[in-house]
């Protein structure tokens, strides 16, 4: 059987190198797994990855031993000594989402220097390539090299690999090339060109209809990539297309209101030139008219806006699928993604806010805004350090409220400037005590909590309005002082439950108790027309 490919990448955009050393028996390659092949997903018209396998933790990993001397050329190369390793564009890069897209963004910025085509044919296993390299400046450099990679597409493992994997992609199954590359010549001239023509046997390939091939050009003694071209495996789809992922999707949200970005890819031989997609929020479906031209393998990102003709769930999530239809005007369809976001924070009566600040307390601040926008509370920048402040927020009536939170040095309430976090708290139904709706804490510029309040009473009427300033109470080298801002009942306890005072208090007034070191922790409620509790260790 004769089998032709066609070139991704070459007189295209650009594509970036992504080269990964995993191994079938390293747990951490696994876990990492999932988020690599969705960045390569969402990408792929971008991002094109060879998985060099390692011969460590488990020395009988079959893809390293397929082509064990090329690999080991190419571990030595990079110096690699863990797994997962990535490296984009010959440049090493931490194993994280945010981290792998950054680079990724910087290597798509400018020219590669070197143009490279590649046309293929396979006949019994026998793959024959011819990669063609055009330079677009003068470049008489001896460690430029030309590095080609077969690799599988894709082998789904009937049994679990050592490390629980069993989807296996874009893995190496032999360097044409083998790891030393292939030496082109010197460039000595603007359009000057040069090229490399070999057929050999492919062995260790699970499915050749899964067989593609990545070539890149490399600067050996500074690892540089200066170009890359891609031979796609080969499909006998015609028209067909796939949701790769649903992002920016409102998140916690209670206004009713859906915007997302789709990412698509045209999965046929054919341009994509017109699909409809298929929204559907808990059961409600939104037709989205799309229209294009994709070429094979190319994606798209697709802004969703303003969808509004859906209810929330009555649970805490909103189930969200999304399939394409009617492909190039065919009864063709996709694959359904489905995926969610949660609905908003409830509350009832009254909302509670603590913050308790890090090392830089005068960078934290917030404001409050209903669902026409406008700001109904807010703070001013915090002034202790390491300091548990309490407020009750002071809100309009029942409604749809977002909480956001700025740090002035962007690095949000935890970070460099130590561990702060927040707390929201709602009247706990029929009582007028307090209980935790959330707990947490950000390291970003800005970070904000929807919640919505039924049943809401004004911050005046609530229990222990103004909390801030209710209570004063510090201990220190075993002595307690408090200072009540409000007159009430005072008492103070150990957690084995021995009271340690009892007394009536003026506001205004401040006492200082005698605390015995056998009592580490104790508990500081002031009882008046509400009640306020603080533990101090």
């Amino acid at each position: 059987m004769a089998l032709m490919m066609a070139t991704l990448g070459a007189q295209s955009k650009k594509l970036v190198l992504l080269e990964e050393f995993t191994n079938s028996g390293c747990g951490p390659c696994a876990a990492a797994a999932p988020m690599i092949d969705a960045v390569l997903d969402e990408r792929s018209s971008e991002v094109v990855a060879i998985k060099n396998h390692v011969y460590w933790p488990n020395p009988a990993d079959t893809w390293y031993l397929n082509d064990a001397e090329a690999l080991n050329k190419r571990i030595a190369f990079y110096g690699v000594n863990a797994a997962p390793s990535l490296y984009v564009n010959g440049q090493f890069v931490d194993t994280d989402e945010r981290a792998l897209n950054q680079a990724i963004d910087k290597a798509l910025e400018g020219d590669y220097p070197i143009e490279l085509s590649m046309t293929s044919s396979i006949d019994n296993q026998h793959l024959s390539l011819n990669v063609t390299a055009i330079a677009a400046e003068v470049l008489n450099n001896s460690n430029i090299r030309l590095f080609v990679s077969v690799i599988e597409e894709q082998y789904v493992s009937p049994e679990p690999a050592p490390n629980g994997e069993t989807d296996f992609r874009q893995c190496n199954i032999m360097y044409f090339t083998d790891g030393d590359g292939f030496y082109m010549g010197d460039f000595a001239s603007d359009g000057a060109s040069a090229s490399y023509i070999e057929s050999k046997r492919v062995t260790g390939m699970h499915d050749l209809q899964q067989m593609a091939v990545v070539a890149f050009v490399q600067d050996t003694k500074t690892r540089q990539v200066l170009g890359t071209c891609y031979l796609p495996c080969p499909t006998s789809v015609e028209n067909g297309a796939k949701v790769i992922k649903v992002a920016d999707m409102p998140d916690k949200t209670c206004i009713p209101v859906f915007d997302a970005t789709v990412s698509i890819r045209n999965e046929g031989v054919n341009p994509l030139t017109s699909a409809n997609i298929c929204l559907s929020i808990n059961g409600r479906e939104t037709i989205i008219p799309w229209s294009g031209n994709l070429a094979t393998r190319e994606t798209e990102q697709v802004a969703i806006e303003g969808i509004t003709d859906f209810e929330f769930s009555s649970t805490k999530g909103n189930a969200v699928k999304v399939q394409l239809t009617d492909i190039n005007g065919l009864d063709v369809i996709s694959n359904e993604y489905l995926t969610s976001f949660s609905n908003a924070l409830i509350a009832n009566g009254s909302v509670r806010l603590t913050v308790f600040t890090d090392n830089a307390p005068e960078e934290i601040s917030w404001k409050v805004y209903d669902s026409t926008d406008e700001i109904v509370c807010e703070s001013e920048p915090y002034t202790e350090s390491r300091k548990s402040v309490k407020t009750v927020l002071d809100l309009a009536g029942d409604d749809c409220y977002r909480l956001e939170f700025s740090d002035a040095g962007g690095n949000g309430i935890t970070g460099k400037n130590g561990k702060g976090y927040y707390v929201i708290e709602h009247l706990k139904e029929g009582t007028d005590k307090y209980t935790r709706l959330e707990q947490s804490t950000y390291d970003t510029e800005s970070h904000t909590v929807n919640f919505s309040l039924f049943g809401s009473i004004s911050a005046i009427d609530s229990p222990c309005a103004d909390e801030t300033s209710v209570l004063d109470a510090r201990m220190n080298q075993g002595m307690l002082t408090v200072g009540a801002h409000r007159s009430g009942r005072l008492t103070v306890t150990a957690l084995n439950g021995t009271v340690i005072a009892d007394v009536a208090i003026e506001a205004g007034e401040q006492r200082v108790f005698n605390i015995d070191r056998r009592h580490e922790v104790v508990i500081v409620t002031l009882h008046h027309d509400g009640t306020y509790t603080t533990k101090l260790r």
